[in-house]
Protein backbone atom coordinates (compact mmCIF):
# COMPACT_ATOMS: atom_id res chain seq x y z
CA UNK A 1 0.00 0.00 0.00
CA UNK A 2 3.14 2.46 1.16
CA UNK A 3 4.83 1.26 -2.88
CA UNK A 4 1.29 2.27 -4.62
CA UNK A 5 0.94 5.88 -2.65
CA UNK A 6 4.34 7.18 -3.35
CA UNK A 7 3.54 6.08 -6.65
CA UNK A 8 1.01 7.95 -6.74
CA UNK A 9 2.29 11.02 -4.95
CA UNK A 10 5.20 10.67 -7.74
CA UNK A 11 3.01 10.45 -10.41
CA UNK A 12 0.57 13.42 -9.73
CA UNK A 13 3.89 15.86 -8.61
CA UNK A 14 4.99 14.55 -11.85
CA UNK A 15 1.92 15.81 -14.09
CA UNK A 16 1.78 19.37 -11.52
CA UNK A 17 5.18 19.67 -12.62
CA UNK A 18 3.69 19.17 -16.19
CA UNK A 19 1.37 21.37 -16.08
CA UNK A 20 3.32 24.45 -14.20
CA UNK A 21 5.73 24.38 -17.08
CA UNK A 22 3.29 24.14 -19.57
CA UNK A 23 1.74 27.40 -18.24
CA UNK A 24 4.59 29.44 -17.66
CA UNK A 25 5.78 28.06 -21.67
CA UNK A 26 2.70 29.32 -22.93
CA UNK A 27 3.16 32.59 -21.10
CA UNK A 28 6.70 32.97 -22.11
CA UNK A 29 5.75 32.09 -25.82
CA UNK A 30 2.73 34.50 -26.13
CA UNK A 31 4.43 37.54 -24.54
CA UNK A 32 7.80 36.87 -27.07
CA UNK A 33 10.01 37.17 -24.28
CA UNK A 34 13.69 37.26 -26.04
CA UNK A 35 15.96 36.36 -23.62
CA UNK A 36 18.79 33.35 -22.70
CA UNK A 37 17.15 31.94 -19.94
CA UNK A 38 13.30 31.98 -21.12
CA UNK A 39 15.14 30.12 -24.42
CA UNK A 40 17.03 28.08 -21.85
CA UNK A 41 13.52 27.19 -20.25
CA UNK A 42 12.43 26.05 -23.21
CA UNK A 43 15.27 23.98 -23.99
CA UNK A 44 14.16 22.35 -21.01
CA UNK A 45 10.63 21.88 -21.21
CA UNK A 46 11.27 19.96 -24.77
CA UNK A 47 13.64 17.98 -22.37
CA UNK A 48 10.65 17.68 -20.29
CA UNK A 49 8.12 16.37 -22.33
CA UNK A 50 10.16 13.76 -23.98
CA UNK A 51 11.12 12.68 -20.63
CA UNK A 52 7.07 12.57 -20.04
CA UNK A 53 6.43 10.83 -22.73
CA UNK A 54 8.79 8.27 -21.97
CA UNK A 55 7.23 7.53 -18.80
CA UNK A 56 4.17 7.66 -19.71
CA UNK A 57 4.84 4.71 -22.51
CA UNK A 58 7.27 3.01 -19.95
CA UNK A 59 4.04 3.06 -17.50
CA UNK A 60 1.74 1.77 -19.82
CA UNK A 61 3.91 -0.97 -21.09
CA UNK A 62 4.66 -2.34 -17.60
CA UNK A 63 1.12 -1.72 -17.23
CA UNK A 64 -0.08 -3.71 -20.14
CA UNK A 65 2.34 -6.92 -19.07
CA UNK A 66 0.77 -6.48 -15.33
CA UNK A 67 -2.91 -6.77 -16.61
CA UNK A 68 -5.01 -9.97 -17.01
CA UNK A 69 -4.66 -11.60 -20.70
CA UNK A 70 -8.59 -11.37 -21.39
CA UNK A 71 -8.42 -8.05 -20.41
CA UNK A 72 -5.36 -7.67 -22.39
CA UNK A 73 -7.00 -9.39 -25.04
CA UNK A 74 -10.36 -6.87 -24.91
CA UNK A 75 -7.88 -3.87 -25.68
CA UNK A 76 -6.20 -5.44 -28.00
CA UNK A 77 -8.98 -5.79 -30.06
CA UNK A 78 -10.72 -2.31 -29.19
CA UNK A 79 -6.95 -0.55 -30.16
CA UNK A 80 -7.72 -2.33 -33.65
CA UNK A 81 -11.38 -1.65 -33.79
CA UNK A 82 -10.91 2.06 -33.32
CA UNK A 83 -7.44 2.37 -35.12
CA UNK A 84 -10.00 1.07 -38.59
CA UNK A 85 -12.89 3.25 -37.80
CA UNK A 86 -10.76 6.89 -37.20
CA UNK A 87 -8.44 6.11 -40.40
CA UNK A 88 -11.42 5.26 -42.39
CA UNK A 89 -13.49 8.04 -41.25
CA UNK A 90 -10.51 9.97 -41.99
CA UNK A 91 -9.77 8.64 -44.98
CA UNK A 92 -13.54 9.38 -46.56
CA UNK A 93 -13.54 13.05 -44.88
CA UNK A 94 -9.85 13.56 -47.22
CA UNK A 95 -11.87 11.79 -49.92
CA UNK A 96 -14.44 14.75 -49.81
CA UNK A 97 -13.06 17.50 -48.46
CA UNK A 98 -9.74 17.77 -50.39
CA UNK A 99 -7.92 16.68 -54.01
CA UNK A 100 -4.70 14.65 -52.57
CA UNK A 101 -5.05 12.21 -49.83
CA UNK A 102 -2.64 12.07 -47.18
CA UNK A 103 -2.11 8.92 -45.91
CA UNK A 104 0.43 9.85 -43.35
CA UNK A 105 -1.88 12.47 -41.60
CA UNK A 106 -4.46 10.45 -41.69
CA UNK A 107 -2.50 7.14 -39.64
CA UNK A 108 -0.36 9.27 -37.74
CA UNK A 109 -4.19 10.63 -36.26
CA UNK A 110 -5.55 7.27 -36.53
CA UNK A 111 -3.03 5.72 -34.41
CA UNK A 112 -2.50 8.53 -31.63
CA UNK A 113 -6.15 8.71 -31.13
CA UNK A 114 -6.44 4.79 -30.65
CA UNK A 115 -3.52 4.23 -28.80
CA UNK A 116 -5.25 7.46 -26.06
CA UNK A 117 -8.78 6.03 -26.24
CA UNK A 118 -7.20 2.27 -25.29
CA UNK A 119 -4.41 2.57 -23.39
CA UNK A 120 -4.81 6.28 -21.60
CA UNK A 121 -5.92 4.59 -18.26
CA UNK A 122 -2.57 2.37 -17.80
CA UNK A 123 -0.47 5.40 -17.71
CA UNK A 124 -1.66 6.19 -14.13
CA UNK A 125 -1.39 4.19 -10.92
CA UNK A 126 -4.60 1.80 -10.12
CA UNK A 127 -5.54 1.88 -14.18
CA UNK A 128 -6.76 -1.61 -14.31
CA UNK A 129 -7.42 -5.05 -12.49
CA UNK A 130 -3.72 -6.81 -12.54
CA UNK A 131 -3.07 -10.40 -11.85
CA UNK A 132 -2.93 -12.04 -8.74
Amino acid sequence: MKKLRSSLTFTICFYLFFLVMTIITVFVVYKEIDHTVSFMFLIGYVLFLVIILLYAILATVMKMIRIKRDERTKRIWRFITFFALISGGGLIFSFFTSSELDYYKTFSIALGMSFGLTFFDLAFPNGTKMEG
